[in-house]
């Protein structure tokens, strides 16, 4: 059996080391082989260029995940756009009980073509296993690609979502990630704007609970000129849960006219939970904007005040104030199905809560 120690979603530059924020550490990762992936809607064909510069795409959780991958010799399953083609493509990865695989899918856009994907991962509540999916993207020009990732995965599961994108002029890519559940989760995405006017724009939205814990690193490169970019990420945290985003926004030498927005809301639903946020913007070209904020802290009394006054339990109050981070991010889904789907599996109370967990726990005891 292989097994390799990984470094994941190291920040582009270090910096307050005493705080072991840099980046992240897996150890004895080991793929045993290929999840089952089933793919529905447009017949798109096997884009084999994009095969084969794979892995001179970074991606935002790191090269070694690249080594891993060749270490255990997963393939590419290559997807491109067609002329006219408006039918989302929809993959589909369901793991099990012990699993320990990978995916790599690759994704083009043809010039002046657009393609919309819905990823969707998940198991079973109660199951245990390790899951990668490395997802590489090229955006040619005047091209426009839009991305949904949800992910349901077991209390117990490791998840390594990581995302590596290149725009050429003009292209346009959008990602929403929405993150349900999972045990301990590392997601990570760069984005690499080389072509003049090209844009991104990131949605993330969380609920961690129990013992659960979310590692994210986004990382944005402007290097054409009026580049855009926008992420916003949104979420909750309770009982004691871990959560960890850096967002980095990178303007590079020539990138005149960039302009860079980022912004978290955080909120703290018990004071055992621990959040570490890091906004960074590098900046090597003056005639740049860049914007970074955080907002993260327990709900205001007076707004806890007004939903117990009619009637609502202080337990139901903080679900509707987690589900709320959740549904506005569910509101920008272009899907109208998957997003009617997420809204009925918010009100229907089907996100795990941290009594259900602790039930399941002490269950196994």
């Amino acid at each position: 059996m292989n097994e390799m120690d990984m470094v994941v979603n190291r920040l582009p530059v270090k910096t307050w080391n005493h705080l072991h924020m840099n980046e992240s550490s897996l150890k004895a990762v080991h793929i045993a082989g290929e999840g089952a992936l089933r793919a529905a809607g447009p017949k798109l064909k096997p884009d084999e260029s994009l095969s084969r510069a794979f892995d001179s795409i970074a991606g935002g959780v790191g090269r070694d995940l690249d080594l891993l991958a060749a270490q255990a010799g997963v393939k590419v399953a290559s997807f491109t756009s067609e002329a006219g083609g408006t039918e989302p493509l929809k993959l589909q990865l369901s793991y099990g009980e012990g699993d320990a695989v990978m995916n790599r899918i690759g994704l083009t856009v043809r010039e002046g073509q657009r393609l919309d994907v819905i990823m969707d991962y998940r198991s079973e509540p109660l199951a245990k296993g390790l899951a990668a999916v490395q997802t590489k993207i090229h955006v040619h020009t005047g091209g426009r690609l839009r991305l949904i990732q949800l992910q349901r995965m077991g209390d117990k599961y490791t998840f390594i979502n990581d995302i590596g994108v290149q725009c050429e002029e003009d292209g346009d890519f959008e990602l929403i990630q929405m993150v349900f559940s999972g045990h301990r989760t590392y997601m990570g995405c760069e984005a690499a704007l080389k072509g003049d006017y090209s844009t991104f724009k990131g949605d993330i939205a969380y609920a961690v609970s129990g013992e659960d814990s979310l590692d994210i690193n986004d990382v944005v490169r402007h290097m054409g000129k009026h580049t855009e970019c926008e992420i916003n990420a949104a979420g909750s945290l309770s009982n004691r849960a871990r959560k960890l985003f850096r967002g980095t926004i990178d303007f590079a030498k020539g990138a005149k006219g960039a302009v860079g927005n980022e912004k978290e809301e955080v909120l703290l639903v018990d004071e055992t939970v621990v959040n570490q946020t890091i906004p960074l913007i590098l900046c090597a070209e003056e005639d740049v904007v860049g914007n970074h904020g955080a907002t993260i802290g327990r709900p205001a009394e007076e707004l806890l005040f007004y939903l117990t006054s009619r009637g609502i339990s202080v337990e139901e109050a903080y679900r509707i104030l987690k589900n709320a981070k959740l549904e506005a991010v569910c509101t920008k889904i272009w899907d109208e199905t998957v997003r009617q789907e997420l809204l009925d599996f918010l009100h229907e109370g089907q996100l795990c809560d941290d009594a259900m967990k602790e039930d399941r726990t002490n269950g196994e005891a």
